[in-house]
């Protein structure tokens, strides 16, 4: 859960640190060329894992298990608190900061 937040806060600051138009491009290519390969990969590992595992299963019926509010509340609040906490702390950076003209 803490990958997503990292990868982006890394290429935020990697596009602030560029100095020329062609670096945009290059980073426009890797980027699609990076989220093609990765893209496949997960799909790819994903596919095998329920193959193989069969997760909802309980003895070959289904599991009947059911989520809870409270479950699906403090699954997702990292990720809304950060996407929260992140616009705030790039507003209150200053005029100073690359951010403010990205």
């Amino acid at each position: 859960m803490i990958i997503v937040p990292l990868i982006v806060t890394a290429v935020v600051s990697w596009i602030t640190g560029m100095k020329c138009i062609e670096s945009f491009r290059r980073l426009g290519i890797k980027t699609v060329a990076f989220y093609m390969v990765s893209s496949l990969v997960a799909i790819t590992v994903g596919l095998v894992a329920v193959n193989t595992v069969k997760p909802g299963l309980v003895d070959g019926a289904p599991n009947e298990a059911k989520i809870t509010v409270t479950k699906w509340i403090m699954a997702t609040a990292p990720i809304s608190v950060y996407a929260l906490i992140l616009p705030v702390a790039v507003k209150y950076l200053g005029k100073t900061s690359p951010l403010e003209h990205f």
